[in-house]
């Protein structure tokens, strides 16, 4: 599907007429130089991440879930619509789900990674936000020894941008699975506004072995002196 033609809509609490839904008002993409165009929701609680500035991080790592390095959706409920748009970094667009459906997305990642956190965010007015979830990994697709657990969060009831970091990664992996188990609020639909994905590669990870390698030396040698 064509992202330009995702359709602008914002979501209302209406079941019988989706039409009646526009976009919240912003610029077309996120502006990671200016961290504040992303946190401008009045209904916002604060953030979950372990930066002060989360934005201004993002920008410098890698998004392996994005159109352009070549992540695609494999699959995700059929209640779901629009879940090409989480490879997109539009304010715009979103994957909707009505709440009550049983909601996962199945993504293959651009590398193998070492998967180091996810950021996700809402930010729709009128609708339910994302609570309890859980993230799977597997090196195929399908899952030939089933999806391994990597991590299950609790978000916060927030429109703001969130990061969850995973303490343990397990194993490189191309394949990753997003299962949404609760949610907070009555509305009747469930969107995700926003999907990053930062992790290693298995040279990024030598090389950060062998820098720390050669640190240990140095710090020795110059303890010898």
């Amino acid at each position: 599907a064509d992202p330009k033609l995702i359709s602008k809509k914002r979501v209302g609490n209406s079941q019988k007429d989706p039409a009646l839904m526009n976009s919240i008002d912003g610029e077309d993409y996120i502006d990671f130089d200016n961290p504040n165009s992303m946190f401008d929701n009045a209904d916002s609680g604060g953030l979950i991440s372990q930066y002060e500035n989360p934005a201004s991080k993002l920008k410098e790592k890698f998004n392996f879930a994005s159109f352009d390095c070549g992540a695609l959706v494999l699959k995700s409920n059929p209640e779901a619509k629009g879940a090409i748009s989480l490879l997109y970094e539009s304010k715009d667009s979103y994957v909707l789900n009505p709440c009550a459906s049983t909601k996962f997305i199945i993504l293959q990642l651009c590398e193998d990674i070492l998967i180091e956190s996810l950021a996700m965010a809402n930010f729709e007015f009128f609708s339910s936000t994302f609570k309890d979830f859980k993230i799977s990994i597997s090196k195929w697709y399908p899952a030939k020894e089933g999806w391994k657990v990597i991590g299950e969060y609790r978000a916060k009831n927030s429109r703001e941008l969130q990061i969850f970091k995973v303490e343990d990664s397990l194993m490189f992996a191309k394949y990753l699975r997003i299962d949404f188990l609760t949610h907070y609020g009555h509305q009747y639909y469930c969107p995700v506004s926003l999907l990053r994905v930062h992790g290693s590669n298995e040279y990024e990870k030598w090389k950060r072995e062998q820098e720390e390698i050669e640190n240990q030396i140095k710090q020795s040698q110059s303890q010898e002196t």
